[in-house]
């Protein structure tokens, strides 16, 4: 194909081109809100941190999503932590922290408020068993106490072989009590 004859355009001394720009005409006939862009109207009827947080209805609800988890948050967090509990009429508490290698638990029988049984005591099977990441028990511990309503330490100690949780197990003739508690990380060296 030959480009020599044909024609790619017209020479300026026939035919220019004039181009005409009218900005007040060209923004008179815009909508109304490219006018008040270009006047600077702009029209923010929210001002402010909360005003706009709530001034979508989708902003109401990522707010309202927010504080559900944050909420949901606290509670699961509690109950994961719940370290008391009541049995025989009184509170036990167990607490576990690992420590250069070494997990320590802690188990505290309040005393009693009422004493059931004065001068009878009651034995307590209390089984202590530590639980790895997986959920396997790596190493227990099982004694029998004598509660008379008085207060009682138990304490013991486990090697830390990459241990999560403590399961405390209380067993009488008559109540059985199961306690999960988070062991602390005292130390991560």
């Amino acid at each position: 194909m030959d480009f020599d004859k044909i024609s790619e355009g017209y020479e300026n001394k026939d035919n220019n081109f004039v181009y005409y720009y009218n900005r007040e005409e060209r923004i008179a006939r815009a909508p109304k809100i490219v006018q008040d862009y270009y006047s600077g109207k702009f029209n923010v009827s929210k001002k402010g941190l909360f005003g706009t947080m709530f001034a979508t209805r989708g902003n109401k609800f990522l707010f309202l999503s927010i504080i559900v988890i944050m909420i949901f948050g606290w509670c699961y967090s509690a109950y994961l932590n719940k370290t008391g509990i009541s049995f025989l009429g009184t509170t036990v508490k167990v607490s576990a922290f690992s420590f250069d290698e070494t997990v320590y638990v802690s188990l505290k029988l309040n005393q009693a408020k009422k004493k059931k049984n004065a001068g009878t005591p009651l034995l307590i099977d209390v089984v202590i068993s530590v639980l790895d990441e997986s959920g396997f028990i790596v190493d227990s511990y099982s004694e029998r106490l004598q509660f008379t309503g008085d207060e009682i330490n138990l304490k013991n100690k486990f090697h830390d072989y990459d241990l999560r949780k403590v399961v405390t197990e209380l067993k009488t003739s008559d109540e059985t009590k199961k306690m999960v508690t988070v062991i602390d990380r005292k130390y991560k060296g």
